[in-house]
């Protein structure tokens, strides 16, 4: 089995798992976590943590591990396109590795978020007014890391589509979509810098841009490498 092949055999495995810690995500975050339409957005998920901390945990894991799964991808298409593109590859593998901005992101809600709900759901109304304020802090801490994961995650992808447009062989439709996902993350980064969260638009992108596009790498190269070919691409 040649490198390339072995590559493509692993992007079809982590693409299959990426869908099922995505999904897991979502059936957790919605179904057992949930929202309550009368809680104010800016502090909903901090009393939905209080009401449901084991479930909110759980889905937190899940989100921790999204935001790894999505830098494992950049790290493996950096080794496949490392001889056709060296430097971008470089650049997305990089972009990879800084996906632990998103991680970290998860890990504060996991555990500074779930802490201050436990706080909050057995302090007093005085004492309770006081966690919001510190929680809204915090939010503003983890949004910061969710803000330089999208921006990371755009160049990533975008640099990727770059490289697989240029790489023949490779399927354009894969390519493209690539650069689809690439444009939602910058539509997140740019929304984020505004303060603005939209999550039915959230929901949208990762179902049929980024679930959507994983099962599509997992279908395509679960037996095998395209036939790339092997010209340079100049950076």
């Amino acid at each position: 089995m040649t490198n390339d092949a072995r590559w493509f055999r692993l992007l079809s495995r982590w693409s299959l798992a990426q869908v099922g810690i995505t999904l897991a995500l979502l059936v957790v975050f919605i179904g057992a976590v949930g929202f309550d339409p009368t809680v104010s957005a800016d502090r909903a998920e901090l009393i939905q943590a209080s009401r449901r901390p084991e479930a909110y945990r759980l889905a937190m894991i899940f989100d921790g591990l999204s935001w790894a799964s999505i830098g494992g991808t950049l790290l493996i298409f950096g080794a496949l396109f490392s001889r056709l593109a060296p430097a971008r590859a470089l650049f997305a593998a990089v972009c990879g590795i800084g996906m632990v901005t998103g991680l970290l992101g998860g890990t504060l809600r996991l555990n500074a978020t779930s802490d201050l709900a436990a706080r909050y759901a057995a302090a007093a109304p005085d004492q309770q007014a006081v966690i919001v304020n510190a929680y809204l802090v915090l939010a503003q801490v983890i949004t910061s890391h969710f803000t330089a994961g999208h921006l990371l995650q755009a160049f990533g992808y975008g640099l990727v589509a770059s490289m697989a447009l240029a790489a023949p062989g490779f399927p354009r439709w894969i390519a493209v979509w690539l650069a689809l996902v690439a444009i939602g993350a910058t539509v997140f980064f740019l929304l984020d810098t505004v303060g603005v969260f939209l999550f039915p638009l959230l929901i949208l992108y990762i179902i049929f841009l980024v679930i959507a596009l994983d099962l599509a790498m997992a279908r395509q190269f679960w037996h095998g490498p395209p036939a790339l070919a092997a010209p340079e691409i100049r950076d």
